[in-house]
């Protein structure tokens, strides 16, 4: 399992009027924390989809649990969890940088389409892509589900 930390300051236009982070703020992290992940890794967005691969967000959750304010400094680990040939999720946790205080968790999902969007089966297709994407998720979480051959 590897592990990505992305990190950078709160800016103002994030947050609301109560002059905390918005709440749509941190999927918006969590989203530039994955394209990290995945860009330190040699499997960017960009690379995905010259090839032809989509990859579109299928679940999202997140728990608030302290706020961060404008000017705030905070890192994101992103966890890679679970890889089962078309799907593949990640944790995330959000920390403020200045006080090691947990403010968020999440997860999100997401599967492997063809520019038609259908599902994609990227062991059979793209084999190299297949063996990093194993080599990065978790030994034992990579099994392939039923009706999937």
């Amino acid at each position: 399992m590897t592990e990505v930390i992305y990190s950078r300051k709160v800016q103002y236009y994030e947050t609301d009027k109560m002059g905390i982070v918005h709440h749509s703020n941190y999927i918006r992290w969590f989203e530039e924390a994955r394209g990290l992940f995945f860009e330190k890794n040699d499997l960017d967005y960009a690379k995905w989809e010259s090839f032809g691969i989509v990859v579109p967000v299928i679940e999202v959750s997140v728990k608030y649990r302290n706020h961060l304010t404008y000017g705030d400094g905070f890192y994101c680990k992103v966890i890679p969890a679970d890889f089962k040939y078309v799907k593949f999720s990640f944790d995330y946790e959000i920390y403020n940088s200045d006080t090691n205080k947990l403010c968020t968790i999440g997860s999100t999902s997401h599967c492997f389409l063809d520019k038609s969007l259908k599902l994609l089966r990227i062991n059979h297709e793209f084999p190299e892509t297949f063996e990093k994407m194993k080599k990065l998720f978790k030994e034992g979480n990579n099994s392939e589900p039923p009706g999937i051959r």
